[in-house]
């Protein structure tokens, strides 16, 4: 029963993480089966380490220092937006596939792109905290390796899964559709970013000090 609550609030975290998703379909659709599997593991294993550090209460550094989280906020904001500038500008595989057959590449690229997709986003660290920090509190001490490791394999099982779906329906997709794709993408990930701005509170900062 553990592990399904553990694993049930695991995919509830990772489902609504946009930007994540969207890099993990991009990628689905320029390489396909089974080089993006690569890509999938590094958003999983980065998803994986925000629940644990929403689970253990990470997230409340960022109510103590105001500054702190605007800036992180403001920079996610501004890399969210150029990797929506960048699938707009540029084709499907120019835009989202990185060589992994070079062995820096991995580190350079994707690992790279999946941490800031991940970590830039300091609301999620804050929400997070607030849900799985409050799962945490009703859980005995005994209990936390199970519930931790069913959150650990949803976030595994949606983005290997996300990966598997796209990846196999990429040949029915012909060349317009999958263009189609990346601009809702690319429109997706600019929502996000204006959200990111808006939740900031940074618009209101300026709002006030144009008023005093």
């Amino acid at each position: 029963m553990i592990l399904l609550d553990g694993l049930l609030m695991g995919f509830a975290f990772a489902m609504p993480l946009g930007s994540q998703n969207i890099f993990v379909i991009n990628t689905a659709l320029a390489q396909g089966i089974p080089r993006s599997f690569r890509t999938a593991a590094t958003v999983a294993f980065m998803d994986v380490t925000l629940g644990l550090a929403c689970f253990f209460g990470v997230g409340a550094v960022l109510n103590v220092f105001p500054a702190l989280r605007l800036s992180a906020a403001l920079f996610g904001a501004a890399y969210v937006l150029w990797v929506a500038i960048e699938l707009l500008r540029t084709p499907l595989s120019d835009a989202t596939s990185i060589d992994l057959d070079d062995k820096n590449s991995i580190w350079k690229g994707v690992v790279a792109r999946a941490f800031l997709l991940t970590w830039a986003n300091p609301h999620a660290l804050i929400d997070g905290t607030i849900i799985l920090g409050g799962q945490r509190a009703g859980l005995a001490s005994n209990d936390l390796f199970i519930f931790v490791c069913g959150m650990s394999g949803a976030s595994i099982i949606w983005f290997i899964g996300l990966t598997t779906a796209i990846g196999a329906m990429r040949s029915s997709f012909s060349a317009n559709a999958k263009r189609a794709l990346q601009y809702i993408c690319a429109f997706i990930l600019i929502y996000i970013s204006i959200s990111l701005v808006f939740k900031s509170g940074f618009l209101g900062k300026i709002e006030l000090y144009f008023v005093k």
